[in-house]
């Protein structure tokens, strides 16, 4: 771990601090690094250790699973997933579900799942966006759900915020939900 975060200061000509202060597209490249080692274990173990290092995401943050149902997203999805992964809360595992597309949209969530080891993709026959929904939930490995659909958009920080809010309220709440703003085909709110 201390190697390749020495290898990543070198590259990026700075500090660890500083790259610290740039983890939301660092994490990527890490990410992708260690996607490359075939012990899962070694590489859980690099991963947390570089994240403890860099003042990132790591074990002690709360996984949050992040359930997509999609039907025919193409047009969106891809949208959709680069502001989920763009969130500032990065322990996320974030999952498709296609309720049985007909067009590109399992080939684009695959693209980032080959880039991003969080991202995931279940398929069942056309049964319709609660079942979809139903279906992601069911296989979330995390107690915090939190549900987009395919033609969506988050700002970066709203699981930390959720998360805060949660945690602020302590016992007193079990959900935390946020506002939102119409967004045209054409990307005028």
């Amino acid at each position: 771990a201390s190697m390749i975060l020495e290898a990543l200061c070198v590259g990026a000509c700075c500090s660890p601090a500083a790259l610290a202060a740039r983890a939301g597209w660092m994490e990527d490249i890490v990410d992708g690094l260690l996607a490359k080692l075939d012990d899962l274990g070694l590489r859980r173990a690099v991963r947390n250790s570089l994240h403890r290092s860099l003042g990132i995401g790591g074990t002690d943050a709360p996984l949050v699973s992040v359930v997509i149902p999609a039907y025919n997203g193409e047009g969106t999805i891809d949208e959709t997933l680069r502001s989920v992964r763009a969130q500032t809360h990065r322990r996320l595992e974030i999952i498709v579900v296609d309720d049985g597309s007909r067009d590109g949209t399992v080939e684009t969530v695959l693209a980032h799942a080959a880039v991003d080891p969080r991202v995931s993709v279940m398929r069942q026959p056309n049964a319709g966006v609660a079942a979809a929904r139903n279906t992601g939930w069911r296989s979330a490995a995390a107690n915090l759900i939190a549900f987009v659909d395919a033609d969506d958009l988050w700002a970066p920080t709203k699981i930390a915020r959720q998360l805060e809010a949660l945690d602020v309220a302590g016992g007193r709440a079990g959900l935390a939900y946020t506002w939102y703003a119409r967004i045209d085909p054409d990307s005028r709110v």
